[in-house]
């Protein structure tokens, strides 16, 4: 069912909890470079974007690994996924907190109440859920320290992909001197606890979007376009009220931005067809574990 796996991607109770099965052989998951192409060992040395200055690095999905740099700069960067593999994948960055190792982390994600993982973290964005053969770009604002890259997305078997290998470390440096400017946008979207604030309509073709956090808890971006279902049947399906169409999946997945921390901005760009769409944000609240999603965090627009 389509609506439990998008759903399950932020039951975070059940994807933290599978991290321990895969934490052990983190380390070879995220550092093979034979099996999975990876760079580690070598820092990257991004591209830089002429127009908007910002350096660019493009991370690979692969069912189920990523491969990208074991080091970059921090600061402003435009991060590309491509999705070479045969599921839905999505690229989420996460910031562990000063003075935390990963080896706390592993432990930590390995106890029933993973509340204690969440409290080592910060969400530090990415480009969200892309279809395979797509690809997906978002600019974050990383700052230095140690981050992991999740891929929460499940499959049929409702394993999220983090438990399936999609873990990796990445060590974030100090940015440069000189900052590049933020991109140029065409829209805004702001999310509050819990609302977005969006366009009603959006033109077809790319669309850069700046996505801002201004809530006290973080937040997705997710973006979807409606291929078998109304906006209607789209909000019964997300929040649990309604039963899934029969037939082919009735969305499909058009990126956005993963998980951002409270005051925080980050950019995407959309490749939009006419059609209807849908914002979601599946982040679990923390007081009762409900996805934002059933707490009204949902919204849409017409592409004309």
């Amino acid at each position: 069912m389509v609506g439990d796996r998008i759903k399950a991607r932020w039951l975070l109770v059940a994807a933290l909890g599978v991290v321990a099965l895969v934490l052990a052989v983190g380390a070879a998951a995220c550092g093979d470079d034979e099996e999975d192409g990876g760079d580690d060992g070598a820092t990257a040395t991004p591209t830089e974007d002429a127009a908007a200055a910002i350096p660019e690095v493009e991370v690979g999905a692969l069912d189920f690994s990523f491969t990208a740099p074991s080091s970059i700069s921090g600061g402003l960067t435009r991060f590309t996924l491509n999705n070479t593999g045969a599921e839905p994948h999505q690229l989420q960055f996460v910031r562990l907190n000063d003075g935390v190792t990963f080896e706390q982390f592993q432990e930590a994600v390995g106890q029933p109440d993973p509340s204690g993982a969440i409290a080592l973290v910060s969400f530090a964005g990415g480009p969200n859920t892309v279809d395979p053969g797509q690809s997906a770009e978002a600019a974050s604002d990383l700052q230095p320290g140690a981050h992991v890259l999740l891929c929460f997305v499940s499959g049929d078997d409702g394993i999220p992909h983090l438990a399936k290998g999609m873990i990796r470390q990445m060590e974030v440096t100090e940015a440069p001197v000189e900052a590049p400017d933020p991109p140029e946008t065409d829209a805004s979207v702001t999310a509050s606890d819990f609302a977005f604030d969006a366009p009603a309509t959006l033109p077809a073709g790319e669309v850069a979007v700046e996505f801002a956090n201004a809530g006290l808890q973080p937040h997705e971006l997710t973006v979807m376009r409606l291929t078998g279902i109304t906006v209607d049947q789209a909000r019964e399906l997300f929040t649990g009220d309604g039963a899934e169409p029969a037939g082919p999946p009735p969305v499909e997945n058009a990126a956005g931005v993963s998980a951002v921390a409270p005051n925080t901005t980050s950019y995407t760009t959309l490749n939009l067809t006419a059609g209807d769409y849908v914002l979601v944000c599946f982040v679990p609240d923390p007081s009762d574990g409900q996805p934002h999603v059933a707490l009204g965090m949902f919204d849409s627009f017409t592409v004309e």
